[in-house]
């Protein structure tokens, strides 16, 4: 019984897990997109400037 209910709390944390890295790759692609358009912006100012 003990070792059934470890089995399952390792699934359940493996999925926890899946679910953490997905979520962090999904905030790291929108923080990657919003790098690039932070960084067209400030590189059109500074054309602009010059």
């Amino acid at each position: 019984m003990s070792s059934f209910s470890t089995i399952i709390t390792h699934i359940i944390i493996f999925i926890h897990m899946k679910l953490l890295i997905s979520f962090i790759k999904k905030c790291l692609n929108q923080f990657s997109t919003l790098i690039q358009v932070y960084f067209l912006f400030i590189t059109n100012f500074i054309i602009e400037i010059i």
